[in-house]
Parts: C-alpha cells; sequence; structure tokens
C-alpha cells in the first residue's frame, strides 16, 4: 500500500503585507500556556497577523 501523495507546486506569490487591507486573524488553541504564550509572541511579530483571541481547549475555543 502507497500513500504517498504527489507533490502539488505553487505558483504565484502571496499577497504582501501592503496588498493585503485587512490582517489575518488568529486565535490560538492549546492546553499548554507555554505553548499559547510563545506561537502568540511569535505571530505577533508579523505585521499583517492580529492574535484576536486563545483558549486553553476546545470547549473553550467554541463558547
Amino acid at each position: 500500500m502507497n500513500f504517498r501523495q504527489p507533490v502539488r507546486t505553487v505558483t504565484g506569490t502571496p499577497p504582501s503585507t501592503s496588498e493585503r487591507s485587512t490582517p489575518i486573524r488568529v486565535l490560538t488553541a492549546d492546553d499548554s500556556a507555554l505553548i499559547r504564550l510563545t506561537l502568540n509572541r511569535y505571530l505577533n511579530r508579523y505585521s499583517d497577523v492580529e492574535v484576536v483571541g486563545q483558549a486553553s481547549n476546545g470547549r473553550e475555543l467554541l463558547s
């Protein structure tokens, strides 16, 4: 049985920050507060990403 999938080639370039009118809004979720903190700090380094919230589990995420 072969589970390998063919590699797809992405063409074009992603829009730059200047081309995007609104930031990408992200909600982070992980049961580890340290992982959430680290991920949020990493994402906040990008001007076109806005961390809008965080959750410690799936139930909290959906409420």
